[in-house]
């Protein structure tokens, strides 16, 4: 199975090795280890649901995440989607003064727009309510820097991405897939808000996939802030498609 920093392209490698999340945390290790959804791949990754520990019950935010328990695991999951959209919208700070990474409290206490952390906290409040996650990890590899982060819970006896910076719950009757999506770009189209039509379902052309146990006394979350070479990419156009730091050359 492919794994690793490279899935995507050797570009896509380079971006990932100089992410802002620190070397060897728990988001770095998820770089490290994603697993490539593909052909070859599709019924190894989806045979199971996720497992959630036991120790779930013992996480720091596990009461917290009780208040959004509805009557089914789809109302559940609305309820979350909307906490975090909100928690997305309402923040508003300054690139230099960002954190990124930390514990799932640390993030919910500052807020976050930040995808990747984002779909950390809403993976852990998922399986604080009973309801398996794992982070999903999205590009567009005909674009430089068109990657995105989101989670596939399982609930009604399938795998169902929810995007938690968006607030989107991909459903159909059943439980819309990353694969299904990859291969359905109008079921995505018919849940997704008109402005994101153009980019949006692009980024189902890569995926990846993370098993998640914040219960893991090994995970590491420090803290950081924005390093240089992201500080370089996002003062450029990076709509055009292109590789502005020579990505491509390496």
């Amino acid at each position: 199975m492919n794994s690793g920093y490279d899935i995507f392209g050797t570009a896509y490698g380079v971006m990932f090795r100089n992410d802002l999340h620190a070397p060897g945390s728990v988001d770095d290790l998820f770089l490290q280890r994603m697993c490539l959804l593909e052909e070859e791949s599709v019924d190894a990754l989806y045979a199971a649901p996720p497992v959630i520990s036991p120790a779930i019950t013992t996480h720091e935010l596990y009461p917290f995440a009780q208040q959004f328990v509805g009557e089914n695991d789809r109302q559940t999951l609305q309820n979350l989607l909307s906490f975090t959209r909100e928690m997305a919208q309402n923040c508003v700070t300054d690139l230099e003064e960002m954190e990124f990474g930390g514990t799932e409290k640390q993030i919910l206490l500052r807020g976050t727009d930040w995808c990747t952390d984002i779909s950390r906290l809403g993976a852990v409040l998922c399986q604080c309510v009973g309801i398996p996650a794992r982070i999903l990890h999205l590009v567009n590899r005909s674009k430089a820097y068109h990657g995105h982060a989101a989670v596939e819970v399982f609930y009604e006896g399938k795998y169902g991405v929810a995007d938690f910076l968006y607030g989107w719950l991909f459903y159909d009757q059943t439980p819309l897939s990353a694969w299904e999506l990859k291969n359905n770009h109008d079921a995505i189209r018919q849940i997704i808000d008109p402005s994101h039509w153009e980019y949006y379902p692009e980024l189902y052309d890569g995926i990846a996939l993370n098993d998640y146990d914040p219960m893991d006394p090994e995970n590491r979350y420090p803290v950081t802030h924005i390093n240089d070479y992201y500080r370089q990419m996002m003062s450029r156009n990076t709509d055009d498609g292109r590789w502005a730091l020579g990505e491509d050359r390496q």
